[in-house]
């Protein structure tokens, strides 16, 4: 039966919702943010992601869009590209899905690895770059496919750096991605939360809790 409440959702007789409606804060984000992964992270050029951006108040900070064609060396790198929204004080990292052939090569390595492993900085070798048969797995401690979580550590190292200058100026930090992009964005997101928390200062000026200052949106 219909609601006699004119405030609440109206549903046709017989039909049964199978979850709660989506708050409008949800659904005012997800539209927020949706054109940055879905949209300016696949443009071509870094001048036409910026035009892109500027139609809706974001301003393109820097991308990394070229890609090694020529290594030998499995490269793990999505192409990304930060942002910035002023009005808001928000800064957004995008990390693009599927687009090349290095990305096809970073999807289709599937072999489950300790994530997190290690602090991302430590100059020792990270078993995400290993493809071993067997995978220890510990308490506390959870697996993600090795493609993925090794274009994390290497997006990580590339933009933490801008990440943590922007949260100590008060900026809310946003990361999010379509497709290999959104599962790569929220392994970053955890490696980023784990580098806040062990920051002295972000600590103190950030408040990592309920409602965080970092937020993956894929």
């Amino acid at each position: 039966n219909k609601s006699e409440d004119p405030s609440l959702p109206q549903h046709s007789p017989g039909f049964s919702p199978v979850c709660d409606p989506v708050p409008d804060s949800a659904l005012s984000s997800l539209i927020f943010y949706a054109p940055i992964a879905l949209n300016f992270v696949y443009a071509a050029k870094e001048v036409d992601m910026q035009l892109l951006a500027a139609q809706q108040g974001w301003r393109l900070l820097y991308a990394y869009l070229e890609q090694d064609y020529d290594s030998e060396k499995i490269a793990d790198r999505p192409a990304s590209a930060m942002f910035l929204h002023q009005e808001n004080k928000t800064v957004c990292l995008a990390i693009r899905g599927t687009a090349t052939i290095q990305d096809v090569i970073t999807d289709i390595r599937q072999i489950p690895v300790p994530f997190p492993d290690q602090e991302p900085t430590d100059s020792g070798n990270s078993s995400v770059e290993k493809d071993d048969d067997w995978t220890n797995v510990f308490r506390g401690q959870g697996v993600a496919l090795c493609g993925m979580a090794s274009a994390a550590v290497n997006l990580f190292r590339e933009h933490i750096d801008a990440l943590t200058y922007f949260a100590k100026l008060g900026y809310r930090i946003r990361i999010t991605g379509h497709s290999l992009g959104g599962g790569v964005a929220t392994m970053i997101g955890v490696l980023v939360m784990r580098h806040f928390e062990r920051d002295k200062e972000l600590a103190r000026v950030l408040p990592l809790g309920k409602n965080n200052s970092v937020e993956e949106s894929s």
